[in-house]
């Protein structure tokens, strides 16, 4: 039997190194689309200009053209010209974690499409939860019980991951397909915030508690105080991550003190010298 060849173990470090050479170019072609720099119905440059340009090779500037194509920032025309997308009006929740994390966007701006995300989510988890109070069966209280159990205090990634889980059980809960649908898409932006700001997401024992009062809320057929129950709880838990992204901005240098408070408040502050040159 053949041995293997060693050129197999560089694999793994080959296809690291690739995906390392792609992301740059993706990153560094989708700040220029989102600055502004390279216009909405602009054409981009041919593949080769453009890959000379990043530095990089054809093979890894076309999957970064295929990533900015999901994110509906270009669209290629195979055989043709790749073209700009006015992203703000093509664009679909999946750029939202990139966007939040380009420095070229007003910072007031993104933390509003934070409270809109906020927004959409606890409409849509709130009415789910009356429905899985009117709805649940016997099975659905079980699978939120276990997924309940799952959810321990912490941060980051694990945390946030688990009460996804918790939500989607919820979501199921209520029997509606095109309902736990929507919840997955917005589940997929949050994890992809998640990773990409692992220290806004905590979770504290209380918050356990809570999670654990609403399930005996749906358990005892009562939709309109689970209802309540849950919309303070996640109006709690958006404070608090809203609190520690001014933190982490104000240490930073992104924001001062003052304006911290401003935006937290939903009042728009007027940026400093600092805040200007940053943002």
């Amino acid at each position: 039997m053949a041995r293997p060849s060693p050129l197999l173990n560089l694999l793994p470090a080959v296809e690291e190194a690739v995906a390392r050479r792609s992301d740059d170019a993706l990153a560094r072609l989708r700040a220029e689309i989102l600055s502004g720099k390279r216009k909405p119905g602009a054409t981009l440059p041919a593949e080769r200009e453009l890959a000379e340009h990043f530095a990089t090779n054809r093979t890894t500037l076309r999957e970064a053209l295929r990533s900015l194509e999901g994110e509906r920032l270009v669209r290629i025309r195979h055989g043709e010209e790749t073209v700009v997308l006015d992203w703000r009006r093509a664009a679909e929740l999946n750029l939202l974690p990139a966007w939040l994390g380009d420095s070229t966007s007003p910072l007031g701006e993104r933390l509003a499409a934070i409270r809109d995300l906020q927004a959409l989510r606890t409409a849509l988890l709130v009415e789910a939860v009356g429905k899985a109070a009117t709805h649940a069966t016997t099975a659905d209280l079980a699978s939120l019980r276990a997924a309940l159990k799952q959810i321990t205090p912490g941060a980051g990634l694990a945390a946030m991951e688990h009460e996804v889980d918790f939500f989607r059980e919820l979501l199921v809960a209520t029997h509606s397909l095109v309902g736990t649908w929507v919840f997955n898409t917005f589940a997929r932006t949050f994890a992809q915030l998640a990773k990409r700001f692992p220290s806004v997401w905590a979770i504290t024992p209380a918050h356990v508690d809570r999670l654990g009062a609403l399930v005996e809320l749906i358990a005892q057929r009562k939709p309109r105080e689970a209802e309540k129950a849950l919309a303070a709880l996640l109006h709690a838990g958006d404070r608090a991550a809203e609190a520690r992204v001014a933190e982490v901005a104000v240490a930073l240098g992104l924001l001062s003190a003052a304006e911290a408070k401003q935006l937290i408040n939903g009042t728009t502050a007027k940026p400093t010298r600092a805040t200007r040159r940053r943002t």
